[in-house]
């Protein structure tokens, strides 16, 4: 049995929250939570995801919505092999595509994501832009996506180190999104595949909870009562961007 905890809020400048959470058969949008919430689930097979609205682009709130329920939609057909991950976000950008030939105001809505597939005790990791997923091991979060992002590649490239790109002008430029944009763009997706280690927690975010939270991952979540020492943390700080995260533990 795994334990979920989750946190999905606007923050403190967006009138709107456009993130959205897939925890296996429930999908949750358009939803300002003033607390961590938790579910249990007794299944061997678990599929989580969190999306984020691109934000400045037409309704960014569904696109992040309809792109989850797409990949849930799938999930048998995923567990089963029948259909790769890969296949099924390509499938949600054409459910986009085709939303936005029927309603014009809506050409360029879009959602970055990132998740996870537990079939088998396999964890399959994968992204697109600039959501996370991180590994809890020991007191080390270790990033398991890469980002699709200007900086991602010019520190792959080597202009650029780790360090530079926390605080670069590009930091959150994206280079592949989930977006419709009248043209089926290439989406590039990254995935990987690893095992559960005993104990391993892992924990799926969009970029306005990292780009705050990212060195206070170890201590938020390796102390006795995470979501209270979250929330005090949470309601200190101030934020630009919707804040979400889903913790499988």
């Amino acid at each position: 049995m795994y334990k979920v905890f989750y946190f999905t809020n606007r923050g403190n400048l967006r009138n709107t929250n456009e993130d959205a959470l897939l925890i296996s058969e429930k999908i949750i949008s358009n939803t300002d939570m003033e607390k961590c919430e938790s579910i249990y689930i007794n299944d061997k097979n678990i599929f989580l995801a969190v999306a984020d609205g691109i934000g400045g682009n037409n309704k960014g709130e569904l696109a992040s919505k309809m792109v989850l329920e797409v990949l849930q939609s799938y999930k048998e057909d995923i567990i089963k092999k029948e259909l790769f991950i890969e296949d099924a976000i390509k499938k949600a950008r054409d459910e986009l595509e085709n939303y936005a030939q029927t309603n014009p105001n809506s050409f360029e809505m879009g959602c970055t994501i990132a998740g996870i597939l537990i079939v088998d005790n396999k964890v399959q990791v994968f992204n697109v832009g600039d959501c996370r997923v991180y590994r809890l091991l020991g007191t080390r979060a270790i990033r398991l996506t890469k980002d699709h992002t200007v900086v991602e590649e010019l520190v792959s490239s080597g202009y650029i180190t780790v360090d530079e790109a926390k605080t670069h002008s590009k930091k959150h430029t994206l280079t592949s999104a989930i977006i419709a944009d009248n043209y089926r763009t290439e989406v590039q997706i990254y995935r990987n595949e690893t095992e559960i280690i005993d104990e391993d927690r892992f924990i799926i975010c969009s970029d306005g909870f990292w780009d705050v939270f990212e060195k206070e991952i170890p201590e938020i979540f390796y102390s006795d009562d995470f979501c209270m020492e979250f929330q005090k943390r949470f309601y200190l700080r101030n934020f630009n961007d919707n804040v979400s995260f889903i913790l499988l533990t």
